[in-house]
């Protein structure tokens, strides 16, 4: 059955220290920790995981080693009462440190949280972060209520840096927030376009927390997002960024914007993740065509053959992606009886794919042009994954009890799953 686990959005304002707490003991987007969160309440799975009840040691262990370095001694006993002190105190001492840095929290109980953000928990790999931290004087809901993505290659070329300069400028000249993961490269170039623009309004998304600004060469940009524009991160102060707070930076960006932009990447690059994301949850997902010489364009050219990817070369035509409405999915488009088939493709890199096709050979070509292509992916990503609004998860049900898979090590993990149109 698909996943039916109702976003973080839905938390009380009493929650609001308990999330606070989860966001600096737990890495942000967990699946496990939000799952956990959805079913049993922020303060008990804050609870589970201080005292190490039915989660994963691991889990309970990074808690500890957090409260420890914080300066933070475990509760003991640890009933619910010195839970909730816990949550306090470390939501009092988190608060003051990150007032210092000129920032504040936000978490889903706030009206700051984006409305974007209240209904994609459901249909990702990743579930929302708990609470980001913010610095800057634009509130976040304001800000990305009309927001795109850019994002591209640390290393980029000559014509990338053009493309993402005219991106940067124009979107925010029409009025359009510019989002990036805060690197260096295609989305600095970007954020500093923006900035350019009258009225311009941009943002960056980083994985390190906000009193430690990476890269230190795009430093000087990020001071001025927070001054001027929004600064934004899904790490506690006094955390570095790990793969997995990376991951789920990415995932923020794609989640909170309108749309994603990919300019210029090689194949191995990390911004298709973000690229994936966005197709994964409904977001246009769109991609720069580049010289078919230059390796730097490689990647953006394999994300253009991915179905969903829409092909843009002007500001005009990304405002046409962001704005059209998806293509409704119906029972005409599966095969007899309305029945399709999902090809779901777990990555570790790319986070989880979910194609929707006619039959099961469309499905089976698929999956061997994939293998082809993309050989290079070693993957094996344990997440069970939604299917993604872009493939109409509302109007499909999974069999999970007939199915056929093909694991390769040497790309990743294929199931072939028949669905049907619901009426």
């Amino acid at each position: 059955m698909p996943d039916t686990t109702p976003p973080a959005g839905h938390a009380t304002a009493g929650d609001r220290p308990a999330l606070i707490a989860l966001a600096v003991l737990t890495e942000p987007g967990t699946r496990d920790i939000g799952a956990l969160v959805h079913t049993a309440g922020a303060a008990d799975a804050l609870a589970r995981i201080v005292t190490g009840r039915d989660v994963h040691p691991l889990v309970t262990r990074h808690a500890h080693d957090r409260l420890r370095t914080l300066g933070v001694a475990l509760p003991r006993p640890a009933g619910a009462a010195a839970i909730s002190r816990l949550a306090w105190d470390l939501t009092d001492q988190v608060t003051a440190v990150t007032g210092r840095l000129g920032a504040r929290i936000v978490t889903s109980t706030d009206d700051e949280w984006p409305a974007a953000l209240r209904t994609a928990g459901g249909a990702a790999p990743l579930q929302v972060p708990f609470a980001v931290w913010l610095r800057g004087p634009l509130r976040l809901t304001d800000a990305l209520h009309h927001a795109v993505a850019v994002t591209g290659a640390r290393a980029m070329s000559e014509y990338g840096a053009y493309v993402a300069s005219q991106f940067g400028y124009q979107l925010a000249e029409q009025g359009w927030t510019v989002v990036s993961d805060g690197s260096l490269g295609i989305a600095s170039v970007a954020n500093q376009a923006a900035l350019t623009a009258a009225g311009g309004v941009t943002a960056a998304v980083t994985a390190d927390g906000l009193d430690r600004l990476s890269p230190a060469a795009n430093t000087a940009t990020l001071e001025r997002l927070g001054a001027e524009g929004l600064l934004v991160s899904v790490a506690a102060p006094g955390v570095y960024a790990t793969r997995a707070i990376a991951r789920s930076r990415n995932w923020l960006v794609a989640a909170a914007t309108a749309g994603t932009v990919l300019v210029e990447a090689g194949r191995r690059s990390t911004a298709r993740q973000t690229l994936g994301y966005a197709r994964m949850l409904g977001r246009a997902a769109m991609a720069v065509p580049g010289p078919i010489t230059s390796a730097m364009s490689a990647g953006t050219h394999l994300e253009l053959r991915h179905p969903g990817t829409t092909l843009v070369t002007d500001t005009a035509m990304v405002i046409d992606a962001v704005t059209q409405p998806a293509p409704p999915t119906t029972a005409a488009a599966g095969g007899a009886g309305g029945t399709v088939y999902l090809l779901r493709w777990d990555q570790a890199e790319d986070g989880v794919h979910c194609f929707v096709l006619a039959s099961r050979a469309g499905a089976e070509r698929l999956r061997d042009t994939l293998i082809r292509e993309y050989w290079y992916k070693v993957a094996r990503y344990s997440e069970v994954p939604a299917v993604p609004p872009s493939d109409a998860a509302a109007a499909l049900t999974l069999w999970h009890d007939a199915n056929e898979e093909h694991a390769d090590p040497d790309v990743g993990s294929f199931t072939i799953e028949p669905a049907q149109v619901q009426e």
